[in-house]
Order: C-alpha cells, then structure tokens, then sequence
C-alpha cells in the first residue's frame, strides 16, 4: 500500500524479498513506522492492562516502589486505581527513568498496574482506518529513498498527518466514557 501511494508500480512479495532493494528499504521502515504510529494515539486494539514486576532497583527518596519497564510497552498512559478518573487530580503519579541499562517506573502505588500502548504487531485485529495509516506513514518513510522526490516526501508526511487524525476518531469513536466531568472551575463555584 505504502509503495503503490508513491505511484510506484513494482510491488514486493515479502519484506523478506532478499535482494530486492524495495523490500530492503520497506524492512528497513517497517518496524519504526509501525512503533512510531502505534504511539500516535492509544487505539484501542494496542492498549493493554498489566500488573507491573518489582524491580530489583532502589526507588529514589521521592517515591515508595520501582517496578521493571513490561517489554512491549511503547507508551505509558496510567497506572490503574479503582476509582473513576474525573479529574486530573486523581491520577496516580509516576516517572519513568533508566536505571543502569533498563527502564524503570517508579511511583507509590503499591501492586500497581500499568494501562500502557503495547507493540502491537497482530495485523489481524488493527482498524481499517489505522492501516491506512500506517501505510501513509510507511509511504513517508519511504518516498525519499525509492523517489528522490523531496515534494513527494513531504506530501507523504502531510497525508499521514491527517490520515492519523482520520484513525483517531475512528478509533476515539470506539470509547464510552459516561458523563462528562464538569471543570475545576464549576465545581469550585458549587
């Protein structure tokens, strides 16, 4: 999809198509492209729950609990309470930090569990509308080193913009997320 909306008219079989410089440049994308769209917005087929390991680094001072990066993690959004998030009050604070050669999320919720966008690379269960994306987005990464055309390229990254807006309320659209919370400043007058 992403060679055919360069107006190219040579396919691939296969990402793996040794030799063949198209599918050399597409595997070379593919992967980054992919991660890089996922984190975009968190659709709802890449988000996931988990309880989060203890790890065995010593959280700083400022916080009670270390708990190990999940290995398929690419974007952080929560870490889980039982209570209703209405404002932003109430979400449970975290950083995520390196320590040593791994990440590390630290925070002072006790047996936390991370709502977090995974790598998700089951192409079975992603939208029709985030696979148009990602094929505008791999079409982006690719114009330059099969076309040469700078115009092309940037034309690319526009379409991917606006096709990642199109995914996202496709995507937003698939939330029901009950009654709006009034503002701060409403509840204050109250």
């Amino acid at each position: 999809m992403a060679i055919g909306a360069l107006g190219q008219t040579s396919f691939i079989e296969s990402l793996d198509d040794a030799g063949n410089p198209t599918a050399e440049i597409c595997n070379l994308h593919y992967d980054r492209a992919r991660r890089n769209a996922l984190q975009f917005f968190p659709f709802e087929f890449a988000v996931k729950r988990v309880a989060l390991d203890e790890s065995s680094e010593e959280p700083p001072a400022a916080w009670a609990y270390a708990y190990a990066w999940p290995t398929d993690c690419l974007r952080p959004l929560n870490i889980d309470t039982e209570l209703q998030i209405d404002n932003i009050e109430q979400l449970v604070p975290f950083r995520v930090e390196n320590a040593g050669s791994a990440r590390v999320i630290y925070t002072d919720m006790d047996s936390a569990v991370l709502r977090y966008v995974f790598d998700c690379t089951d192409t079975l269960i992603w939208t029709e509308a985030f696979i148009d994306y990602l094929a505008i987005v791999m079409a982006a990464r690719i114009a330059m080193p099969l076309t040469s055309n700078m115009d092309l390229s940037q034309k690319m990254e526009q379409l991917a913009r606006l096709r990642g807006y199109a995914a996202v309320a496709s995507s937003a659209s698939n939330i029901q997320t009950g009654e709006l919370p009034d503002a701060g400043v409403i509840r204050a007058r109250e």
